[in-house]
């Protein structure tokens, strides 16, 4: 065993997508808690915009985790020979991590363990959200990832089940990790109700907090609403999220139409992006979380939700069961008349604000789940490198 671990991430994610930030946030987090790890942050933000803090979300990682921060060139195509360069300093290290999403990243002739995350198979499940052009580029970049990787991580068993199907030769070198969701110890000083008058919303609400995009299936959180609506219930709904979804750019627009159509306006407080410390202020404002989506690889919402002590329902999906969030309440995704009653039934329920209760045990709980995170990452690293070790000795 390696006395440090030397882990190089290149950054994931993007102002698009700033899923990739998050959970890179998340794993950084986790391995402070090791003493046998040293991170070094590979970053460029050439291209990346400073959209609603997501671009500071990689300057504060560096600051705070003590990471090397170097400058490279982010190429998606070919050899990268600027990261070569850069990763030459580790040849001579005990055990050196390359941790990335970009299949090209593993091409480097270094002497460093290669790992592969793949967030999910999405594009395989829901074929009807992309263009065959994407579809055919996803497959090729994961075939190449899987091929040139020491170790594919995947983020749910379902998503390994996923790979079982996609790549079955590849299966044996693939890893399960839940990443669990950080919570900064300055949110629980913080009194969520300052977000009232912030972003002028009310007291009581539920929160859906995912991107605008087309699988996240707000519509059926509208269908069930107009339900409530013909019985004279009125709960109010707070969404933030990308406003924008590039596969289908004309989804915003029927959700818009559908809301005016069903006088819905007055109920739904619609914010766009947030800064994500608020994200959680309002998690923890809310009466309950919502995720009504038809996919997902591993929940940020959920995990954040369970991180921070808040009821949540959510869409009947394995990945969501295989979650297992404490006090959840779940339905068919397409079923607007179940999630209509289990919102009549919450809102007439839960009071706004923090669950005491609930946010004790989740306070309580969440060292030990973000140091069970990062063991069982560095496991899958320490063995895999054993592996290859004893292959080389044969």
């Amino acid at each position: 065993m390696a006395d440090r671990i030397n882990i190089i991430i290149p950054t994931l994610g993007s102002s698009s997508w700033t899923g990739g930030f998050t959970y890179q946030s998340n794993l950084i987090e986790a391995l402070k808690t090791r003493n046998d790890v040293r991170i070094f942050l590979v970053r460029n933000l050439e291209g990346v915009a400073d959209n609603n803090g997501m671009s500071s979300i990689i300057r504060s990682v560096a600051h705070h985790y003590r990471a090397a921060v170097f400058k490279m060139s982010m190429l998606f195509r070919g050899y990268d020979k600027q990261l070569t360069r850069r990763l030459r300093r580790f040849d001579t290290a005990p055990l050196t991590v390359l941790f990335t999403l970009n299949h090209a990243h593993l091409l480097s002739n270094n002497r460093v363990l290669r790992l592969y995350w793949i967030p999910d198979f999405q594009h395989v499940h829901l074929s009807y959200l992309f263009g065959a052009e994407e579809i055919q580029q996803r497959n090729i970049r994961f075939q190449l990832g899987c091929k040139h990787s020491d170790v594919i991580i995947v983020s749910s068993k379902n998503a390994q089940n996923d790979l079982a199907k996609f790549s079955p030769e590849h299966l044996s070198k693939s890893s399960v990790s839940n990443f669990v969701s950080n919570v900064p110890e300055d949110i629980w000083e913080k009194n969520p109700s300052v977000l009232l008058e912030k972003y002028k919303i009310p007291e009581k609400f539920f929160y859906l907090p995912n991107q605008f995009w087309k699988h996240k299936n707000h519509m059926t959180v509208l269908e069930a609403l107009r339900k409530l609506k013909e019985r004279g219930v009125h709960p109010k709904i707070v969404f933030t999220g990308n406003m924008s979804d590039y596969r289908n750019p004309e989804y915003i627009e029927e959700l818009k139409s559908s809301i005016q159509e069903w006088g819905l306006a007055d109920q739904l407080h619609i914010l766009g992006m947030v800064d994500h410390g608020d994200v959680l202020l309002l998690i923890r404002q809310c009466i309950a979380i919502i995720n009504p989506s038809l996919f997902e690889g591993w929940s940020t919402t959920v995990e954040e939700s369970k991180s921070i002590g808040k009821r949540a329902i959510l869409s009947d999906i394995e990945v969501h069961r295989e979650q297992n969030p404490p006090s959840c309440d779940f339905f068919a995704p397409k079923d607007a008349h179940k999630l209509a009653e289990i919102l009549e039934k919450r809102w007439n329920e839960l009071q706004p604000g923090p669950d005491v209760i609930m946010e004790m045990s989740a306070r309580e709980e969440l060292p030990k789940r973000i140091a069970a995170y990062a063991d069982n990452f560095i496991r899958i690293v320490q063995e895999a490198n054993d592996r290859l070790l004893t292959a080389e000795q044969n």
